[in-house]
Formats: structure tokens, sequence, C-alpha cells
């Protein structure tokens, strides 16, 4: 990346195209799974 003032210098490739839908999980002491979703907004697509 460059000065504050200039532009950043991105390797878009890195950057993966699809996200994970699941944040974190958790297995309580019960045995039961518990996700953390992440929702998409009206504006995201998947895929």
């Amino acid at each position: 990346m460059k000065s504050r003032g200039g532009e950043a210098s991105l390797d878009w490739s890195r950057i993966p195209r699809t996200k994970p839908l699941i944040k974190s999980a958790f297995v309580e002491d019960l045995g039961r799974l518990w996700l953390n979703q992440k929702w998409l907004r009206n504006s995201e697509q998947v895929g």
C-alpha cells in the first residue's frame, strides 16, 4: 500500500468470491450445536 493520500494497490485475485455463511459454532454442555450465522443484505448475492 502507498502513503495515506495515495491509492492502494490490491491483488483482487487473493480475495475470495464466496464468503462463509457461518460466523462461529460451539457445542453446549448438553451436546447441542449452536451456530452464529451471517445474514446477507438485500444488495448481496450468493455465488
